[in-house]
C-alpha cells in the first residue's frame, strides 16, 4: 500500500479507548492495554488481511533527548491474540461444507436462513471448536436456491 493511511489521532480519540480498528498498514497507539483505572481492557479489532504486529517502543533519557535509554527499563508486556469467529463455505459437493474458524474451546452456534431480509436465523447445530477448522456439512441446503450462514458465540444463559 502506497502510501500506507494516515497515522491515527489520539490528540483527539484519546488513549482511553475501549475499542479501536485500524486498517491495514495503520499506525495506532496502545498505551498500557486498559481503558481505565479499573483495568478494563482495550480491544483492537485486526484489519482483514493482516499477517503481523510489529510493536515499538519509545524511551528517552531523563533529561530528554533521542528515544536510545532503554538499559533503566525493567518489566514485560503480554499481549493475548483471540481468533475471530469465522465461517469458510464451500460447495463444491452440493451439499455446502461449512468450515467453522474461531477460538479453541468456544461453544458456537452455526445458523442459516434463506432470506438475510427475515428476522429467523435457524439453528443447525453447535459445534466445540476442538480443532480449526471443524468441519460441518448441510444436508438440508440442497432444497434452497440461495442459502446464508452466520457462526454465534454461544453464551450460556442464567
Amino acid at each position: 500500500m502506497d502510501p500506507p493511511p494516515p497515522t491515527l489521532d489520539f490528540a483527539q480519540i484519546g488513549i482511553n479507548f475501549l475499542s479501536i480498528a485500524p486498517q491495514l498498514h495503520q499506525l495506532f497507539y496502545i498505551g498500557d492495554g486498559t481503558a481505565d483505572p479499573n483495568g478494563v481492557s482495550q480491544v483492537i479489532r485486526v484489519p482483514a488481511g493482516a499477517t503481523k504486529l510489529y510493536l515499538g517502543l519509545i524511551d528517552g533519557t531523563i533529561s530528554g533527548g533521542f528515544p536510545d535509554w532503554y538499559e533503566d527499563n525493567s518489566g514485560s508486556f503480554t499481549i493475548n491474540v483471540i481468533a475471530a469467529l469465522y465461517l469458510d463455505i464451500e460447495s463444491a459437493t452440493g451439499n455446502p461444507g461449512i468450515s467453522v474458524h474461531g477460538p479453541l474451546g468456544t461453544t458456537n452456534s452455526v445458523e442459516s436462513t434463506t432470506n438475510l431480509t427475515a428476522a429467523g436465523w435457524v439453528p443447525i447445530t453447535n459445534v466445540v471448536l476442538q480443532s480449526l477448522p471443524e468441519i460441518l456439512h448441510d444436508a438440508a441446503a440442497t432444497a434452497d436456491r440461495a442459502r446464508f450462514y452466520r457462526a454465534v458465540k454461544f453464551e450460556a444463559g442464567p
